[in-house]
């Protein structure tokens, strides 16, 4: 599944922003929190860190660019999508473990 990374929103009173430098290039496998790109504005320069982790399919900005809140910066492909599925099986066996606390509920009644 393809998920683009956008530009958050920015600091307050700034509509847009430069692309210092681009650390990420169609290839890459990133992970949350990785550094893509380096934006700055007339008063600072900030890192912006991915959003979510998956393999860099295409990346829409360049240095020199200018973004604002909204704008895409790279589309990732990511597979987090079959990992709760896999989640989901083991859950049934907890049931039978119940079984278990029930003989001992009677045990304590005994005592």
């Amino acid at each position: 599944m393809e998920q683009n990374l956008i530009i958050p929103g920015l600091a307050e009173n700034v509509h847009e922003a430069d692309v210092a430098e681009v650390s990420i290039k169609p290839g890459d496998t990133i992970s949350e929190g990785d550094i893509v790109l380096t934006l700055e504005t007339d008063k600072a320069a900030m890192e912006l860190p991915a959003e979510f982790s998956g393999k860099v399919t295409a990346v829409r900005v360049k240095a020199g660019d200018k973004v604002k809140e909204g704008d895409v910066i790279a589309v990732l492909e990511i597979e987090a999508a079959a990992a709760p599925e896999a989640d989901d099986t083991p859950a049934p066996e907890t049931g039978s473990a119940d079984n278990g606390t029930t003989d001992d509920a009677g045990d304590a009644g005994d005592a």
